[in-house]
């Protein structure tokens, strides 16, 4: 018996599976994924279609991975709350096409601190709409296929 826990021993060793001196790690790969995995990456072509996506998130990791997928498009960011407690996160397109990402937990602002929220799109100049998420859509594709590459 005491050799079949000597050799268990021995294996979990060589494995870095045994002792406490064997601490995991955590790479910002891993953190990016984890953090995707919680709150989904923006889709503008889903925005544009729905006119609304819902997270299963709170208002702060939402607004947070909205901010951070709005910074990888290479878009200005400015964030601001309104008196309902909706987070509002302006930007603009590259051709100057201003637009605000208003993120509000589901239930309203009286509801209990929600995990769940709903992400709309207002343009300043609502003719600006069409164009404005073409070009968004089109930023989106070459994100993506930059990451492919």
């Amino acid at each position: 018996m005491v050799r079949w826990i000597a050799l268990v021993g021995v294996i979990l060793a060589g494995t870095g599976l045994g002792g406490c001196d064997v601490m995991p790690t955590t790479s910002a790969l891993n953190v990016a994924a984890l953090a995707e995995s919680i709150t989904p990456t923006l889709s503008f072509t889903a925005l544009a279609a729905n006119g609304q996506l819902t997270y299963s998130a709170s208002i702060d990791t939402t607004s947070i991975n909205l901010q951070n997928a709005l910074r990888a498009l290479g878009l200005p960011v400015s964030v601001t709350q309104d008196a309902a407690g909706n987070v509002r996160i302006a930007s603009s397109t590259p051709d100057g096409s201003r637009f605000t990402l208003v993120v509000s937990a589901v239930g309203g602002p009286t509801a209990e601190p929600s995990k769940e929220t709903h992400v709309s799109i207002e343009w300043d100049k609502p003719a600006d709409a069409s164009r404005g998420f073409q070009v968004l859509i089109q930023l989106e594709a070459e994100k993506k296929t930059s990451l492919v590459k």
